[in-house]
């Protein structure tokens, strides 16, 4: 057994990471989760990528809406 792990993307130093674990050629399971700088993981491992990569693009939203609220004073 042996599991592959990327990082999708990276966002204000949390990073959403794929974890591909196959026997042989064959995938037997993927799931994702978001992990900080230290590698701890936070919330579930998720099944499919939507969620955790909608936590990950509100992250960068949120930083993007307060730089530019910033920027108008």
């Amino acid at each position: 057994m042996a599991t592959r792990v990327e990082d999708i993307c990276v966002v204000k130093g949390f990073r959403l990471t794929e974890y591909q674990v196959s026997i042989g050629k064959d995938i037997v399971e993927t799931y994702f989760n978001i992990r900080d700088n230290q590698g701890a993981a936070y919330g579930y491992d998720y099944d499919d990528i939507k969620k955790p990569l909608s936590i990950i693009f509100n992250m960068w939203a949120a930083e993007d809406n307060i730089l530019l609220s910033a920027s108008l004073f």
